[in-house]
């Protein structure tokens, strides 16, 4: 009886896995972002909209190309991203260009992943 009670809730647990719905991180970081704020580790750091009178917009593609855009939405620059996982995505091939991300509450946080300062950018999913 314990064999039996076992394999049906290990089948159990095994069909929940398989049936949860899964969000491919290709598809959270796609879109337009507006940036809020960026400061350094510490918070000794920080600029915002305001503190520099303008602002900007990111655009992840899936063409696979990041846009950055003034706050009048004229273009400045266009690179290459990869998605190396969840957490990380890169900008050309150089390794100083990787950078962590997290998306929570329609916010999208960036960060360094190398270098002596580590910062912060905040963006806001633009609608």
């Amino acid at each position: 009886m314990k064999k039996i009670s076992f394999l049906l809730f290990l089948g159990l647990i095994l069909t929940l896995a398989c049936c949860e719905k899964h969000k491919t991180y290709e598809t959270t970081i796609l879109g337009k972002w507006k940036w809020a704020r960026t400061e350094m580790l510490g918070g000794n750091f920080r600029y915002t909209s305001d503190s520099v009178d303008s602002t900007y917009f990111i655009d992840f593609n899936s063409d696979g190309y990041r846009y950055l855009y003034n706050n009048s939405y004229q273009f400045i620059d266009k690179q290459k991203y990869e998605l190396v996982n969840e957490s990380i995505f890169k900008l050309g091939t150089d390794i100083m260009n990787e950078f962590r991300y997290s998306i929570e509450d329609d916010t999208l946080k960036i960060s360094n992943t190398t270098g002596f300062i580590i910062w912060y950018s905040f963006y806001a999913r633009a609608k």
